[in-house]
């Protein structure tokens, strides 16, 4: 969480004090395990603290990372890693509770009371493969009137798998490969379809493509690739993050999706008849 910043100045490219626009803003992740969604956001949060612009990063993995934490640790080191790899429903329900309450927190932080950190970026890095879930992300924005910007983290399922598949065994992050492949089968694009106002929550979305990063040609590259090639790499990747920090910037501040006070109210109303159709399917 780095909302502070308050000894960096605020470049002047990326001034958001303007009252006809939303103060805040939050930047939701979605793609698939292994597509780049953690480093992309890391990048973008160095642009922001370089920049003077104040952010908060809230990852989903860490959270869930938390509850793996609190399993039995009597048991020896492989029956842990098998617990781990078990998908437990009350456990994924409470890291994801977690989570939203820290964005919460986050955009709470950026409010518009005096001394707080203002035009604040919050970045959501999750897999967000069910619209529903980027849904409720939408709702905790707009209850803070802040924008709302999807950015879809788009790289094929192979890349994604092989990245994947590197992992330690031992990394709760790493997903056994059925798991991979019924995230791959559900994962709702942003942008299928058409929109209505329930879609509100998908209208401002990205689709990105990132460089290789600091790989010197890729994977496929011998021991002997110089350092020059991986630093042209590195500057390839920073060149594309900042043209990304700077499409954010334009979205964020034309952002247009719904956030007057009877939209608003609108939205509490659906959440409470959300919260009393998962109780009944419950």
């Amino acid at each position: 969480d780095t909302l502070g910043l308050k000894n960096i100045p605020r470049s002047p490219q990326y001034n958001t004090n303007n009252t006809e626009h939303p103060n805040n803003c939050v930047l939701c992740f979605c793609g698939l395990p292994g597509s780049g969604k953690t480093t992309v956001s890391l990048e973008l949060q160095k642009l922001c603290n370089l920049h003077g612009i104040p952010n908060a990063r809230i990852r989903f993995d860490e959270y869930e990372k938390k509850e793996y934490e609190k399993l039995d640790t009597s048991e020896n080191t492989t029956q842990l890693k098998v617990m781990k790899k078990k998908f437990e429903p009350e456990s994924w329900k409470r890291a994801r509770d977690a989570c939203f309450r820290a964005v919460r927190d986050a955009l709470d932080d950026a409010g518009d009371d005096e001394g707080a950190a203002q035009g604040a970026l919050v970045l959501l890095d999750d897999t967000m493969h069910y619209k529903s879930l980027r849904r409720e992300a939408y709702r905790y924005a707009r209850e803070f009137r802040a924008a709302f910007i999807v950015v879809h983290v788009d790289v094929s399922e192979e890349e994604c798998w092989m990245r994947n598949s590197r992992r330690d065994d031992g990394d709760v992050l790493k997903v056994p490969r059925e798991a991979f492949e019924r995230l791959a089968a559900a994962f709702d694009r942003p942008g299928k379809g058409g929109y209505d106002a329930d879609e509100a929550f998908d209208k401002n979305y990205m689709v990105v493509k990132p460089p290789k990063k600091g790989s010197g040609g890729g994977s496929g590259s011998s021991n002997n690739t110089s350092s020059s090639n991986i630093e042209e790499d590195e500057k390839e990747y920073a060149a594309f993050c900042q043209s990304l920090l700077d499409e954010i910037y334009a979205r964020w501040l034309t952002d247009e999706t719904p956030r007057r006070k009877d939209a608003l109210d609108l939205l509490k109303l659906k959440r409470e008849r959300s919260a009393t159709d998962r109780a009944l399917t419950a």
